[in-house]
């Protein structure tokens, strides 16, 4: 599976995520910083990424297409689940 975390997805996420052998990609590398999230979702769609965001407009968002990887939520204020 490979990755694109957006901007407000913490490096210490990118960083345990990369550890366990995913390849992430950060979207403020690949694009720019603050780039729309209807750029975010058309790189990762345009590179076969999933989207990876702490940012709530992207829950339930709707992909353009039948074809795109889809979008990974994450809340990393929750507390883990030992």
């Amino acid at each position: 599976m490979r990755i694109l975390a957006d901007e407000h997805v913490p490096n210490r996420f990118v960083t345990a995520i990369r550890s366990e052998g995913f390849d992430v990609v950060r979207a403020k590398d690949a694009l720019y910083e603050s780039a729309p999230d209807a750029e975010v979702l058309d790189y990762a769609e345009a590179n076969g990424l999933v989207v990876l965001s702490e940012d709530r407009d992207f829950r339930g968002v709707e992909t353009r297409s039948e074809d795109h990887a889809g979008v990974m939520a994450c809340d990393s204020r929750a507390k883990p689940v030992i």
